[in-house]
């Protein structure tokens, strides 16, 4: 059981975390991006294979987000992997899916 303190950074976490999504969003939008920025299914089967691969090893898994970001040259994608890792992404902290899917949505900026 996690004690007060932990829930609240996780909900800190969290809350700082979806500011940045909706910030990388709000940025597409006025960069002119108009397609639909929903997660797609080739994103879930993106992150679904980065689950297989990484055998619940995170560094591994952070590994494999790097490699994936790093080889994305559109910003809705980078962006769409951002939402999927959010929410598909088997790690066992929400602390980690936020910092992962971090990195797509910074990708999705710089490439805004």
């Amino acid at each position: 059981m996690k004690t007060a303190s932990q829930l609240f950074k996780v909900a800190k976490d969290l809350q700082a975390t979806m500011v940045y999504q909706h910030m990388a969003k709000d940025y597409l939008t006025k960069a002119g991006y108009t397609s639909e920025l929903a997660v797609q299914q080739k994103d879930i089967q993106r992150v679904k294979d980065m689950n297989t691969k990484s055998h619940g090893d995170e560094g591994k898994y952070f590994s494999l987000v790097n490699q994936m970001a790093n080889s994305i040259k559109d910003a809705e994608k980078a962006y769409r992997r951002g939402v999927a890792i959010l929410q598909y992404a088997d790690l066992k902290s929400d602390a980690k899916k936020q910092q992962f899917a971090s990195v797509f949505f910074e990708k999705a900026i710089s490439l805004g």
